[in-house]
């Protein structure tokens, strides 16, 4: 925790609460989570129920950016031909705690998005 703030000025959310798909697709529709392609259509993925997790919207936006400003160029230029994004889930929560994001082959890219 950053100091010089109080001990409850900040808070993780928590999605535990969210286990099964009825639930998280009526928090779609309150706008609470977003459908996130885990590999998207420029690199080959699908819309299919294994390609896609349920995420709050930031992180929808984030590996958005991250696809398009990161591991696409790197694509095009050759220096990626391997992604993997995999989702890491907590207890029965359908909204996975992180996604670990893995490009490789020849050069690498490698980061986290951690959501709760």
């Amino acid at each position: 925790m950053p100091i010089g703030f109080p001990a409850r000025a900040f808070s993780v959310a928590d999605f535990a609460r969210f286990t099964s798909r009825e639930s998280c697709e009526l928090a779609v529709l309150r706008g609470e989570l977003a459908i996130l392609q885990l590999l998207p259509d420029e690199l080959g993925g699908a819309a299919a129920d294994d390609n896609q997790v349920f995420v709050p919207p930031w992180v929808a936006v984030q590996k958005h950016r991250i696809d398009q400003d990161a591991i696409l160029p790197l694509f095009r230029a050759g220096k990626l031909s391997r992604y993997q994004a995999l989702p890491i889930f907590h207890g029965s929560s359908r909204v996975p705690v992180e996604i670990g994001l893995h490009a490789f082959d020849p050069a690498g890219y490698t980061t986290t998005l951690c959501i709760w």
